[in-house]
């Protein structure tokens, strides 16, 4: 049974595809990963999603855990909820030395899609200041960012707290 409908993913993939065609660095990327797939599970949620690249264009599916059903994806990455968000943010070989983040399967593909998604982010700023002109965008922006950062920092004394 699906965890999630298959219209859950379609905002998602399209916000990253329209990304993906602004950076000509983000096509590079999606072209050398065409037809090789990733796996994100966090741990203790429902979440698990399949990242397939296929003609240069993100699909986005829940994985299944069923290997029969659902062929094994090229590779897979596991871990709990804020690690998983460090990955955005920190250094990624650190947190997967350290043993916070689980890998299998070609961890050359594993770093391929994290540059993709790095080069895919999409510019929320510039959407912004089309809306409300680049000061009042940037000042945004700025808070945005500061806000993240603490939440970050935050999680981190969290889980050293709990370890």
């Amino acid at each position: 049974m699906d965890r999630f409908s298959p219209l859950v993913f379609r905002p998602i993939e399209s916000l990253i595809n329209h990304s993906i065609d602004s950076s000509p660095e983000a096509q590079l990327s999606a072209a050398a990963l065409d037809g090789q797939s990733l796996d994100v599970r966090i741990d203790g949620t429902l979440i698990a999603l399949r990242m397939v690249i296929v003609g240069g264009v993100v699909q986005l599916s829940q994985a299944d855990g069923d290997e029969v059903a659902n062929a094994a994806a090229t590779a897979s990455l596991s871990g709990p909820p804020i690690t998983m968000l460090r990955l955005l943010t920190g250094d990624p070989q650190a947190l997967i030395r350290a043993g916070d983040i689980r890998i299998s399967g070609s961890t050359d593909t594993a770093e391929r899609f994290r540059e993709l998604l790095y080069h895919a982010r999409p510019d929320i700023e510039a959407g912004l200041a089309a809306i409300f002109g680049q000061s009042a965008a940037h000042q945004l922006g700025s808070f945005v960012r500061g806000i993240s950062d603490f939440g970050m920092r935050a999680g981190e004394k969290l889980a050293q707290r709990m370890s």
